[in-house]
């Protein structure tokens, strides 16, 4: 093989290795975008902003009955103050798995929603209503639950509203709880009879992390002296088996089948909130600009967007081989001219 072949082969499967290692890289670059961008729109989807345009005024509710019309499983609207939850509430006809994986619009969606345990009575006139959600970051659909856990941000955050059959009604926290997700007694729907809501309130208390106005561990000395003595017959306690309760339940990350659980009274009047500059937490596209920018590209446009750069990487490669054979025959003239002379 001459020199000068040596050199065009050699030079040739060089310049094809480079041209195949910036091909992969963009590639990859590519995918890492397309990765980022499509854990993004999860996020972005979740957001409550997507569906404040239907929260509720009453007595003016035309917005939430648009929404109810587009899917009649919406039943209500929860917001607890100074939080990102803000969002409606729904409720499957047929299993507790339906809105998994399914936004408020019924559409499929991996954020889910915030829904009713289907057992429960959709009015709230149960002793004791579950509402499930998933636990994300971001401060999306029950991530910000866990914030209750913290003992100041309990103290300071008391009340929320929930709006259902064109009425306004508030919400006290009274209890803060850390559970298994299969605790037998605390998803229990449909508690009747004053000692099984009895029993079930001392189950919430024995539980608790926090209980509004009752220190923990003065309650659980008390009861420790006299173990006949039930939980609900202290004069401080908040729950009563009067009461109609609700337990906003999400996924815990400090245990295994961790459940955070966070009681709220149902109360008969509004309570006016006391965050009233309060800012939403997390919304939009959680990105650089760039990132926000592409985070609205549809796949068609990604896929144009590689042709792009495939067509610049291929017409690199004729660039560059064409100045290699011109910088060979330089070469190739040159060493004529030294035999000559």
């Amino acid at each position: 093989m001459s020199q000068k072949l040596r050199k065009f082969v050699f030079g040739s499967l060089n310049q094809i290795y480079d041209i195949c290692f910036i091909t992969l890289m963009i590639l990859l670059l590519m995918l890492a975008a397309y990765t980022r961008w499509d854990s993004q729109q999860v996020y972005t989807r979740a957001d409550p902003i997507q569906y404040i345009e239907y929260k509720p005024s009453p007595p003016e509710m035309m917005s939430f009955e648009e929404l109810q019309r587009i899917n009649p499983d919406v039943i209500a609207w929860l917001t607890i103050y100074d939080t990102n939850i803000d969002y409606p509430v729904v409720q499957s006809k047929q299993d507790n798995q339906h809105y998994l994986n399914r936004n408020p619009m019924g559409e499929p969606e991996s954020c889910g929603s915030i829904f009713l345990d289907y057992r429960c009575n959709p009015n709230f006139t149960d002793f004791n209503t579950i509402v499930y959600g998933h636990h994300m970051e971001k401060h999306k659909m029950f991530g910000d639950l866990d914030k209750f856990m913290d003992e100041d941000f309990w103290n300071t955050h008391e009340y929320g509203n929930l709006i259902y059959d064109a009425q306004n009604h508030g919400l006290q926290f009274v209890a803060m709880l850390q559970v298994d997700a299969f605790d037998p007694l605390i998803y229990r729907p449909h508690v009747n009879g004053e000692s099984a809501r009895v029993q079930y309130i001392n189950h919430i208390y024995e539980q608790a992390a926090y209980i509004r106005g009752v220190d923990t561990n003065t309650l659980r000395e008390l009861q420790a002296e006299d173990s006949e003595k039930s939980f609900s017959e202290s004069r401080t306690a908040p729950i009563t088996p009067d009461d109609h309760i609700i337990l906003f339940s999400t996924c815990s990350t400090d245990i295994t089948n961790g459940r955070y659980i966070l009681v709220a009274k149902l109360l008969d009047r509004p309570v006016e909130n006391p965050f009233p500059d309060e800012k939403r937490q997390g919304t939009g596209i959680d990105s650089t600009k760039v990132l926000a920018m592409i985070g609205k590209w549809s796949a068609e446009r990604w896929i144009l967007t590689l042709i792009i750069l495939i067509i610049f990487v291929l017409l690199l490669y004729f660039i560059s081989t064409y100045l290699y054979k011109r910088k060979l025959e330089g070469e190739d003239t040159n060493d004529q001219n030294e035999e000559h002379s």
